[in-house]
């Protein structure tokens, strides 16, 4: 494990997911409820997913943009994509009233690591409010 992890610490490939998983472990996290949950979050955290950034630079997709003319980046499409706004509202507030939580963001929705804070709050979420966030959103599905 120690040289995965330094492997993993110094390598160039993979920062995206970095970003929400720097630590290496010997079984995947299953902090999801569900594989349909665990097969959208998993291409989120790793940037491999049907949005057309990624389509695009496989080159799947002609444009790498969102139909509202943004790049259709993970973050544009969580965070910050107007078509997506009522129902990103909708769970955001869900999200509050069920565990104080008000931000919406890919930390809170993406990071994975043994001794996250948000955890608990993540592992019952993918299957309620931001769960229905990509359900309704209809993006990735």
């Amino acid at each position: 494990m120690t040289k995965w992890q330094r492997q993993w610490n110094l390598t160039d490939t993979g920062r995206y997911l970095y970003e929400f998983r720097a630590t290496v472990k010997g079984k995947r996290l299953l902090d999801v409820p569900n594989r349909d949950a665990f097969r959208s979050i998993s291409r989120l955290r790793t940037g491999y997913s049907n949005l057309n950034d990624y389509k695009h630079r496989i080159n799947a997709q002609e444009s790498p943009n969102c139909i509202c003319g943004e790049k259709e980046t993970v973050s544009h499409y969580l965070i910050d994509c107007q078509l997506y706004d009522d129902v990103r509202e909708k769970c955001r507030t869900k999200m509050f009233w069920l565990n104080g939580i008000p931000d919406w963001s890919t930390e809170v929705l993406l990071q994975a690591s043994e001794d996250d804070p948000l955890k608990a709050y993540r592992a019952f979420h993918p299957g309620t409010s931001w769960g229905e966030f990509i359900e309704e959103s209809g993006r990735l599905i």
